[in-house]
């Protein structure tokens, strides 16, 4: 428990505070004044943001637009180059997250008389954003740790007491519902069109499961990684495609047989420590997590479709988005098309391990030069401006916190899919999802990359 005297922000500076009220609304006067600040306690008021500052500094830095946008909470120094934070608009009574300077750039633009406008989907009523983070505690994300508690491997990233966990229990939990929720709706829809479901196994234990720990475990996906925990307990789906030209992984020999990267993360992985009753397999209870979790294809591309992976953008940048130093691949290697899950070095900050990357066999977005717009999106709304293989569906800039390279949440895409079903977009046949993987080329297309976006959150 934190200890010291507690104040309200007008109580804890004074004078100084107080000459600031002329340059306030009445929501944030009633806000600073609610509030309580703990006298001589430096810590982080959630994972991205500092306590309040100086009462003319940090709690009130002013953009260049002057006092109409307030920085409530600044970003945690050691976050940005140059830290901005959770910033409130008094204008439009709206808040966002921009860790850096420079992140106020996708959330804003200048309108035509030169004043500065906000976006409104990326801005939120400020108790939005607050109840965004205290989610993130809820569902184990983001957990407060005692100081002395420093095991990196354990805890992912840690500011101050704040630990951001690379996934949580009720994340595979919420990820497990949302893939049983468009299993059903596209089972619904083959039964309502006449399809008969084919029967499950009936000479297999665990029939009712898509894979198993022993299938994963040929696959040499980690013994403990949100895939495996997503895998293990989803329902087999009984169609073939779960969306256009993805297969689902019926089969567990094609399964393992498809993984390029797993096993490279198993040699990077591997300690030759073995238990003491000679079985090699890590013991998930007693052997620490496997800090390097591979990209493992969940959903592969049907009739052998690959992307080029290998492929350098120019002599610094690769389209490769899995950890190219743990994951390199040749300048002409292909790997298999279809759904991954996201590659995570598990120290590292803003891990997302319950994230995905869709890698397509052919590139979307607008080649450099072209003078050609695509409108495929993410969703911070920036174009899809460069040709790339693994960003159809990803984030962009986030509103509630957090470096835009972290990846979207796979529940997130797997009930985008599911209401393209309920909609009619997808048509479902007797194998399941109708149409081949081309099909998400129709992200680039007019109003229809509506249907391959996936609105703003955390």
């Amino acid at each position: 428990m934190v200890r010291g005297s507690n104040r309200s922000f007008f109580g804890r500076y004074g004078d100084e505070a107080s000459a600031l009220r002329s340059k306030l609304s009445p929501s944030v006067t009633a806000f600073l004044d609610s509030i309580t600040i703990v006298d001589g306690v430096d810590i982080p008021f959630f994972f991205w943001d500092c306590v309040f500052g100086e009462a003319g500094d940090a709690a009130l830095n002013a953009t260049n637009s002057g006092p109409r946008f307030l920085t409530l909470y600044p970003t945690y120094s050691g976050m940005a180059s140059k830290p901005a934070g959770l910033v409130y608009d008094q204008r439009r009574h709206a808040a966002v997250v921009a860790l850096d300077m420079f992140d106020l750039d996708f959330c804003t633009r200048q309108g035509d008389d030169f004043q500065l406008v906000i976006i409104e989907d990326l801005w939120h009523p400020l108790e939005t954003v607050l109840t965004n983070w205290i989610h993130l505690i809820h569902i184990g994300k983001v957990a407060a740790v005692a100081p002395d508690v420093d095991d990196y491997e354990a805890l992912g990233e840690k500011v101050g007491p704040w630990a951001w966990h690379t996934y949580s229990a009720a994340q595979v939990a919420s990820a497990v519902a949302a893939f049983d929720r468009l299993t059903h709706a596209i089972e619904q829809r083959m039964t309502s069109a006449g399809w008969p479901l084919p029967p499950l196994p009936e000479d297999e234990k665990d029939a009712h499961l898509l894979l198993t720990d022993a299938n994963l475990d040929a696959a040499s996906v980690p013994r403990e990684c949100f895939v495996r925990s997503l895998l293990t307990q989803v329902r087999r789906p009984r169609f073939r495609t779960i969306a256009p030209g993805l297969l689902v992984p019926l089969d567990a020999a094609a399964f393992a047989a498809s993984q390029t990267f797993t096993t490279m993360a198993k040699a990077n992985n591997d300690d030759d420590d073995d238990n003491d009753d000679g079985d090699d397999r890590k013991n998930p209870q007693t052997e620490p997590r496997d800090p390097v979790i591979p990209p493992v294809l969940i959903f592969q591309a049907a009739d052998g479709r690959t992307a080029h992976l290998g492929w350098k953008k120019s002599r610094y940048e690769v389209v490769n988005p899995f950890h190219p130093q743990e994951f390199a691949l040749r300048d002409d290697q292909r790997v298999p098309a279809g759904l991954y899950g996201e590659s995570v070095s598990r120290p590292q900050p803003g891990s997302a391990e319950e994230g995905f990357r869709l890698v397509l066999p052919f590139a979307v977005g607008a080649p450099h030069g072209s003078g050609w717009e695509a409108s495929a999106r993410k969703s911070g709304g920036e174009r899809l401006e460069h040709w790339t293989l693994a960003d159809l569906f990803q984030h962009g800039f986030k509103p509630f916190g957090g470096e835009p390279w972290r990846a979207q949440r796979l529940e997130r895409l797997l009930d985008r899919w599911r209401e393209l079903v309920e909609d009619g977009v997808w048509t479902v046949g007797s194998g399941g999802v109708e149409g081949s993987i081309d099909t998400f080329k129709n992200a680039n297309y007019g109003e229809q990359w509506r249907d391959y976006w996936i609105p703003p959150t955390w």
